[in-house]
């Protein structure tokens, strides 16, 4: 876990849930109330900044909260 131990002073939970990737980054950001949810983008083709993979675009529609698209 390199950037865990890179910032030591930021907490960290690893949490490993079985089922669609989406539902559960979504599940768990609600169980720990999460404030904000950072999910990454695909790289593909020539529309990079265009276009969303699909766990980052179920989570971007489907999550009551804040979420960055990251790339």
């Amino acid at each position: 876990m390199p950037v865990a131990e890179r910032h030591p002073g930021v907490p960290v939970d690893i949490v490993v849930r079985h089922g669609k990737p989406a539902d559960a980054i979504i599940e768990v950001a609600d169980d720990v109330r999460a404030d904000v949810v950072v999910v990454g983008s695909r790289r593909h083709g020539g529309f990079v900044g265009l276009l969303l993979g699909s766990v980052s675009r179920r989570v971007v529609n489907r999550s009551e909260r804040v979420v960055i698209v990251a790339h």
